[in-house]
């Protein structure tokens, strides 16, 4: 009969690694990936699921710990990840709810800016494009009219976004972010 990494891990109770090791593919399939890996290195064999069933039918008690401690490690991940994407709703909830009209408009003003400006940059590239391909040259004359129009905007952005990282560094020199 073979036994699975998944199943020696359910069979210790570790579902943060039975669930890691169910899924194949995408960010899943990584984590997986980096939880096989820190098994084995625990272990001191080959990153490979035989490896350390192997070691698992020799020593089970050994496997047991590593694997205990390799869930713990990553239920620590995992909460600091939900912890840090709690902290950013919270950010961006005290931004909605700020006094300051800037700092409440910031974000979807930056927002609307950055897709006028993509296209914007779109049109320069099509008028370039169109330009070349009419066997024509360059023409700087509407690319530079487009130009003109998408660095303001530019400098318009990147001046709200100096200002909502000045506005937040007087909060935390202040204590109060």
């Amino acid at each position: 009969m073979s036994v699975s990494l998944g199943a020696i891990a359910l069979k210790f109770g570790l579902p943060i690694v039975v669930e890691l090791l169910n899924r194949k593919g995408g960010k899943s399939g990584a984590m997986a990936g980096k939880v096989v890996s820190s098994i084995a290195e625990g272990l001191g064999v080959a990153p490979r699921e035989q490896s350390i069933v192997e070691k698992y039918k020799a020593e089970p008690r050994k496997v047991e710990t590593i694997m205990r401690k390799v869930e713990t490690d990553f239920a620590e991940i995992a909460r600091a990840t939900a912890d840090a994407t709690i902290s950013y709703h919270a950010l961006i909830a005290g931004d909605r709810n700020s006094s300051s009209l800037v700092t409440r408009i910031w974000r979807p003003m930056n927002a609307l800016f950055f897709g006028v400006e993509c296209l914007g940059l779109m049109a320069v590239i099509i008028k370039v494009v169109w330009s070349l391909a009419d066997g024509g040259s360059i023409d700087l004359t509407g690319a530079g009219v487009l130009v003109g129009l998408v660095i303001p905007m530019l400098t318009l952005q990147a001046g709200v976004t100096g200002y909502y990282v000045h506005r937040r560094s007087i909060e935390k020199m202040d204590g109060t972010a």
